[in-house]
């Protein structure tokens, strides 16, 4: 989508009052894991400004928490890129680097000389499992398998020339309209997926009432439903000003992959 498009998303907005700190703590953490290089690499990267879209998504957190927060989405991206040269033409490969992050999550530790992405995923699930309940630990487990597991799928679609999902398709080409019908119909999805959330955040408090939910259930309910909003809204503000969108063609030769460093591998 278009960096000058604006959606409306009646949700609130705020920041933690952290952000200026995180930001240099995550420096130092992808620096530490050898996620990001020195030089244009370092810079392109802080110019994504990961903390801002962490401090938007998760306004309440601070500390150790934000910083979780900001580092998950710091080898998010950085893990994603990685997918935008050779490795993402390659099923087998991208089939194997997936299985070294997805026995992460099942106990496996990143043996010594790993790769940074490797190194950087460890860290971080040892850092959300601590202390976590098992039931969530599990939950999140297979989402992360899940991720990663997609990743030889979507290769083997880059080869065959389909996407891996129909619906992520630009309106441009799978309905032959215009530009402007394109957005305009973005804006209409937009709308209708708002007022679906809208009708079903309305309906939580009933549902806790007949789940029989205590009262620090239900305010723990309460808060995820606020930051799902506060996730839309946020996610908005940020890509429509971050530099990783707006300058990313000036910025990534387009004749190589959408990345300086190699940090994954088999």
């Amino acid at each position: 989508m278009p960096q000058d498009i604006e959606f409306h998303l009646p949700f609130p907005s705020s920041v933690s009052r952290d952000l200026e700190a995180a930001r240099q703590r995550n420096l130092g953490w992808v620096r530490q894991m050898g996620l990001v290089g020195e030089g244009r690499s370092l810079e392109w990267f802080a110019s994504w400004d990961m903390p801002l879209l962490a401090a938007y998504g998760f306004p309440y957190a601070t500390g150790p928490a934000l910083d979780l927060c900001v580092d998950a989405m710091a080898f998010f991206f950085v893990f994603d890129d990685q997918y935008d040269g050779p490795l993402g033409q390659d099923p087998a490969r991208a089939a194997a680097v997936s299985q070294q992050l997805i026995d992460i999550v099942h106990g496996a530790t990143p043996p010594p000389g790993s790769d940074a992405c490797s190194v950087a995923f460890a860290d971080l699930w040892a850092r959300c499992v601590d202390g976590a309940h098992p039931g969530w630990v599990a939950r999140t487990a297979h989402e992360w398998e899940y991720y990663f597991a997609t990743q030889a799928h979507e290769a083997i679609g880059r080869l065959r020339g389909t996407p891996a999902d129909m619906d992520n398709l630009v309106l441009e080409h799978t309905q032959e309209c215009t530009r402007d019908e394109a957005i305009e119909a973005a804006f209409r999805e937009v709308d209708q997926r708002v007022e679906r959330f809208r009708e079903q955040a309305r309906q939580v408090p009933a549902m806790c009432h007949q789940l029989a939910l205590t009262v620090p259930q239900r305010a723990a309910v309460t808060t995820y439903v606020e930051v799902m909003g506060f996730w839309m809204s946020g996610y908005h503000a940020w890509q429509t000003q971050t530099r990783r969108y707006t300058s990313a063609p000036r910025i990534i030769p387009h004749t190589g992959p959408g990345y300086f460093d190699e940090v994954l591998g088999a």
